[in-house]
C-alpha cells in the first residue's frame, strides 16, 4: 500500500523501507492537516530527515520544485489526500 502512495527517485541513492516509513510518518503526523486543507489532490515531495518539502499540482512538478529549492537528495513524493 505505501509503495502506491510514494514515489522516490534519485540516481545511486539508498531508499530504505525505514526512510519510506519516516516520510509517511512525517506526512501523517506533521503535515497532513495543513496540506489537505491547502493543497488537496496535489503532490508533496519531502525529505524525511529534514522535513523540507515542496508542493505542486503534479508529481513531476513537485519533484522539480523540490530539486530546484533543495538540490538533489533523497526525498519521497506523496499524493496529498491519499497518504
Amino acid at each position: 500500500m505505501a509503495q502506491d502512495l510514494l514515489h522516490a527517485s534519485a540516481p545511486n541513492r539508498d531508499y530504505s523501507d525505514e526512510s519510506m516509513r519516516n516520510a509517511i510518518d512525517l506526512y501523517r503526523h506533521r503535515l497532513r492537516d495543513t496540506l489537505e486543507a491547502e493543497a488537496m489532490n496535489q503532490y508533496v515531495r519531502l525529505d524525511a530527515k529534514t522535513g523540507d518539502y515542496a508542493v505542486s499540482p503534479t508529481r513531476g512538478d513537485a519533484r522539480k520544485s523540490f530539486r530546484d529549492k533543495y538540490g538533489e537528495r533523497v526525498a519521497w513524493t506523496l499524493h496529498i489526500g491519499t497518504a
